[in-house]
C-alpha cells in the first residue's frame, strides 16, 4: 500500500514538473510573437521568464517604453496570473490572440520616469503618490533625508491591474491600484458596458468607451501624520498651524490654474491632511456620457456630467464641488473699427500692408456669410467687437474732400446704426396688421424668470457603502426605473434587504444587487 502510494506521489510529481516545464517552453517561445504584436503601441523588454503551475509567469527586470513618447518604466518583476495552466499552455502553443475574462497583471519595484504630463510633483509625487507633496511646508520639497528621519521605510512601490468581463452582460470591470508602502494608496475602478474585447485592437477606443460608474480610493497609509509633525516642527508651528498653511497652500495652486474647490471640499481635505484616513470617489456619468468628449467639451460641462461625490471615511458623502475658470480671451493685436463705421482711407497714405476695413450692407452681408471673400484690402466683420470705434482724423477728411470735391461722409456711430445691421428679435411675434393689438404692439424682449435651484432630498452613494448605513432610509432606483424607499435591514455581496412600511404593517423583501442602477441615501 505505502509502495503504491509512494509510486502515485512520484507520478504526480513528474506530470506536474512535466507541465511546468511545457509551459515554460510555449511561453518562452511564445512571447516574442505577443511583444511584436504589442510593439506599434508599447515596446517591452525583460532580462528572464519563469511560469508556476498556477499559471502565472513572471518577467524579471523589465523596462516599457511606449511607442509615442521616449519615457520608459521600470520594474524589477512583472506577474501574469491567467485563468490556470491548462489555459496558457494552449494559448502559447496554438498562438491565440484573445484576452482570458479574467486575469491580474503585478508590478513589483515600479520607478516611474520623471517629469510625466499626466503625473506632476506639485499635484501628485509620482513615487509616494501622496497629494500636494510640498505645499505649506517652508517651501522646501521633501526627499529621502526628510523621509528618512520620519521614520519611513525604503520604498517598493508595486502596481496591480485587474480586468474581469461578463460575457454574458457583456460588462467589462476594470480596477489599478498604485501603492507606495508608509505612504499611499489608490485604487481606481471602472464599470463598462455594451463592452467587445474585439475593440481593443481598434484605434480611438477610448473616444466610444462609454462608462457605467467610476471609483477612486486614497488611502493614507500614516504619512499625513508624520509629515505635518515633521514640517510643523521644522517651521516651528502647531499641527493645526501647519494644515492651515498646507491647505491654503494647496487651495492656491489649484485656483492659479483655474479650478476653484468648494468649501465642503476643502473641509474634506483638510480632515485627510490632519489626521490621516481614506477618501472615496464615485462617480455616475450622465446617460450617453463617453471619454472623447474631453477634447471637444469643456472642462466645466465634463465635470458636471461626470456627477462625482466624495466621503472621508464614513462620514456622509458630498459633492466633488470644482468650478473650472476659462482662461482669458487673447487680447487683439490691433484695433478694429466699430462694425456699423465704414473706415475708408486713401491708398496714397496707408502702406500696401495695412488693411482697410470695410462693413457691407445689412442685406450684402447676409447674402455674402455664405461664402466671404477676404483679401489684404477688405475684412468681413460679422459681430460688433466690444472696442472702440476708430475716427478718421480731420486731415484725412480733408485730403478726401480735396480729391473728391464732396464732403466727407459722416462716421456712423450711434447706437441705431448698429440696431440696423444686428436687429434684437423681439420675444413675442407681430400680431396681424389689421387686429387691435397691432395699434399698441411694439418689439420688447420678455426677461426670463430667474431658475430655481435644483435641492435633492438624498445623496447617490455606491452600493458597497450601504453596509455603513444599516437603519438608515434610503431609496433605491431600479433598471427599469421604478423607485423603491425603505429602511436598511441587511447587505451582502449580492443583495439588499429593505424594510417598507405598507401602512398597516412593515414588510422586508431582498432586491438583488444587478436590478439596482442608483442608491440614494435620504437626507433626515
Amino acid at each position: 500500500m505505502w509502495k503504491l502510494l509512494r509510486n502515485l506521489v512520484l507520478v504526480i510529481v513528474l506530470m506536474a514538473g512535466i507541465l511546468k516545464l511545457l509551459a515554460w517552453y510555449a511561453v518562452g517561445h511564445d512571447a516574442p510573437r505577443v511583444l511584436g504584436q504589442l510593439a506599434p503601441f508599447v515596446q517591452l523588454k525583460y532580462a528572464s521568464l519563469s511560469t508556476d503551475l498556477n499559471g502565472r509567469i513572471t518577467f524579471e527586470n523589465v523596462q516599457a517604453r511606449p511607442a509615442a513618447t521616449h519615457r520608459r518604466f521600470h520594474a524589477d518583476r512583472v506577474t501574469f496570473s491567467g485563468p490556470n495552466l491548462l489555459w496558457l499552455i494552449k494559448h502559447s502553443l496554438f498562438h491565440e490572440n484573445y484576452l482570458p475574462d479574467d486575469f491580474t497583471i503585478r508590478a513589483d519595484g515600479v520607478s516611474l520616469p520623471a517629469p510625466l504630463p499626466w503625473l506632476r510633483r506639485p499635484w501628485m509625487d509620482p513615487h509616494t503618490f501622496v497629494l500636494f507633496p510640498d505645499a505649506g511646508c517652508n517651501g522646501a520639497a521633501l526627499g529621502r533625508n526628510d523621509y528618512r528621519k520620519m521614520g519611513l521605510p525604503s520604498r517598493q512601490n508595486h502596481a496591480q491591474f485587474d480586468y474581469r468581463y461578463d460575457f454574458a452582460g457583456h460588462r467589462l470591470d476594470v480596477a489599478l491600484t498604485v501603492a507606495a508602502p508608509g505612504f499611499s494608496r489608490v485604487t481606481a475602478q471602472a464599470e463598462i458596458r455594451q463592452f467587445d474585447p474585439d475593440q481593443l485592437a481598434q484605434a480611438g477606443l477610448a473616444r466610444d468607451l462609454r462608462i457605467e460608474q467610476a471609483s477612486a480610493d486614497y488611502a493614507d497609509l500614516g504619512y499625513m501624520k508624520r509629515r505635518a509633525r515633521y514640517c510643523a516642527a521644522r517651521a516651528g508651528l502647531s499641527v493645526s498651524q501647519f494644515t492651515d498653511n498646507h491647505v491654503a497652500a494647496a487651495t492656491a495652486l489649484l485656483r492659479q490654474h483655474q479650478i476653484n474647490p468648494s468649501p465642503e471640499l476643502i473641509a474634506l481635505y483638510r480632515h485627510l491632511a490632519q489626521q490621516g484616513g481614506t477618501v472615496n470617489a464615485l462617480s455616475l456619468p450622465t446617460k450617453g456620457f463617453v471619454l472623447g468628449s474631453w477634447n471637444e467639451t469643456g472642462a466645466e460641462a465634463i465635470w458636471r456630467q461626470l456627477n462625482v461625490t466624495a466621503r472621508y471615511k464614513s462620514s456622509p458623502p458630498i459633492m466633488f464641488g470644482l468650478e473650472f475658470e476659462s482662461p482669458p480671451p487673447a487680447q487683439p493685436a490691433t484695433t478694429i473699427a466699430s462694425a456699423a463705421q465704414i473706415v475708408s482711407v486713401p491708398p496714397a497714405v496707408i502702406a500696401p500692408a495695412t488693411p482697410t476695413i470695410r462693413v457691407p450692407a445689412p442685406e450684402r452681408m447676409v447674402r455674402d456669410m455664405s461664402a466671404p471673400t477676404i483679401t489684404s484690402t477688405q475684412v468681413l466683420v460679422r459681430e460688433p467687437p466690444a472696442v472702440a470705434a476708430v475716427r478718421p482724423t480731420a486731415a484725412t477728411e480733408g485730403d478726401r474732400a480735396a480729391r473728391t470735391g464732396s464732403a466727407a461722409p459722416p462716421v456712423a456711430t450711434s447706437p441705431a446704426a448698429n440696431e440696423q445691421l444686428y436687429p434684437i428679435l423681439p420675444s413675442s411675434p407681430r400680431p396681424p396688421p389689421d387686429s387691435t393689438l397691432a395699434l399698441v404692439w411694439k418689439p420688447t424682449i420678455e426677461p426670463l424668470p430667474p431658475a430655481t435651484p435644483l435641492r435633492r432630498d438624498y445623496t447617490v452613494i455606491p452600493f458597497s457603502r450601504l453596509r455603513h448605513e444599516i437603519g438608515r432610509k434610503i431609496r433605491l432606483v431600479t433598471e427599469g426605473g421604478n423607485k423603491v424607499e425603505g429602511y436598511v435591514v441587511r447587505v451582502d455581496e449580492d443583495s439588499v434587504r429593505l424594510r417598507v412600511d405598507r401602512g398597516g404593517g412593515d414588510a422586508q423583501f431582498d432586491l438583488r444587487r444587478s436590478r439596482i442602477r442608483q442608491v440614494q441615501l435620504l437626507r433626515k
